[in-house]
């Protein structure tokens, strides 16, 4: 059974390391790279079909990451009795998990407001208009969305770390 439960874990790393990687790409490298002057008329389509194709990506490794995150608790002897009556929350351990669980439930909330309500309304508005008032307002507002759940979610990987390290 220990080649399951390690392969648990490297599925939730690697889900870990998508939906980091993927969401920093996109706030470090592709947002900044096509606001170049001669992508002006291509930047709007560019960064729908990018954010649009992320959406897909990003949702799929958040399922695979909370799925596998509930099977290696089960793996470490937790049960859902444990996490109904509080006993998964005792000690460090516990507490580091209460954080990474706050975090990702911010994450899983931010991430759906942004992609399936902000991001969309935001793409309209831009593509509607792209050099209006409007659409610099929306781009904006969009990315710092983005933005803030990338660096909640390199706080869940810090929360992650102390759950196997220890709080320091």
């Amino acid at each position: 059974m220990r080649w399951l439960y390690e392969l648990t874990v490297w599925l939730h790393i690697l889900a870990a390391m998508v939906w980091i990687g993927g969401a920093a790409f996109i706030a470090l490298v592709l947002v900044p790279a096509v606001r170049a002057p001669g992508f002006a008329p291509v930047a709007p389509s560019i960064l729908r079909a990018g954010a649009m194709r992320f959406r897909t990506v990003g949702w799929i490794s958040l399922a695979i990451l909370v799925l596998t995150g509930c099977a290696i608790l089960g793996f470490r002897g937790f049960g859902w009795n444990d996490c109904l009556t509080g006993a998964v929350f005792r000690g460090d351990f516990g507490k580091a998990l209460a954080i990474k669980l706050i975090l990702v439930t911010a994450i899983l909330s931010i991430s759906g407001f942004h992609d399936f309500y902000l991001g969309p309304k935001a793409a309209g508005i831009i593509l509607e208009d792209p050099g209006s008032a409007a659409a610099s307002a929306a781009r904006k507002r969009a990315a710092l969305f983005g933005r803030f759940v990338l660096g909640i979610g390199l706080f869940a990987v810090l929360a992650a770390v102390m759950l196997v390290r220890g709080i320091p």
